[in-house]
């Protein structure tokens, strides 16, 4: 496998098989884990699922398990970059989300919008204070 050199390029040889090796490892995990995304990217998808949820309960609807899923999966990642000064408040709102969410799918409206209100409420207070 590696290619044995009178002239000392032995070394080079090595380094750049052992490089070649971890690009195509890091190639495969990424497929396996797709879900390894940037703060920001998974912040604009939790506003975006959660509108979409937003929409569903206004309108008596039951969301769909997959943006539910997605939904708290991004609350949950997001959780590894939320900055100390506001770390507690989005682990209220992400339980309120979770809330939210558990009470339409069992068909509660009316919880479902008072934790709506709620996470909307606590989004905002937080937004006026660290944004």
């Amino acid at each position: 496998m590696y290619v044995v050199a009178k002239n000392g390029w032995q070394p080079f040889f090595v380094f750049v098989t052992l490089i070649a090796r971890f690009v195509l490892l890091t190639r495969k995990i990424c497929k396996i884990q797709p879900s390894i995304m940037s703060s920001k990217k998974i912040k604009k998808n939790v506003g975006f699922l959660w509108k979409e949820v937003m929409q569903d309960v206004a309108e008596g609807k039951i969301p769909s398990s997959k943006t539910v899923r997605t939904l708290l999966k991004n609350c949950e990642d997001f959780n590894l970059y939320a900055d100390i000064s506001f770390a507690a408040q989005w682990r209220q709102c992400s339980e309120l989300v979770k809330k939210c969410v558990i009470a339409a799918q069992r068909g509660d409206f009316d919880t479902a919008r008072e934790n709506l209100l709620a996470v909307n409420q606590v989004t905002k207070e937080c937004h006026r204070h660290y944004k």
